[in-house]
């Protein structure tokens, strides 16, 4: 039985590097878009990790 449990919330990275093969991701949010007890409750067992970025970019409506 597989049992998934999934932590959704925006936030910023801050910072990231590599190190003898191994990538540290350092990763910012509100307290108020991550509640610590789910981020415990999830750290307990392997994670997978999707980072998604979204830009809106404006275009000019006239044509030339």
């Amino acid at each position: 039985m597989i049992n998934v449990k999934q932590i959704v919330f925006n936030g910023n990275i801050d910072n990231f590097k590599a190190k003898n093969g191994v990538v540290n991701i350092q990763i910012s949010t509100s307290a108020k878009n991550l509640s610590l007890d789910s981020l415990n409750e999830i750290a307990k067992n392997q994670i997978q990790v999707v980072l998604e970025s979204n830009q809106l970019e404006m275009i000019d409506s006239e044509t030339k």
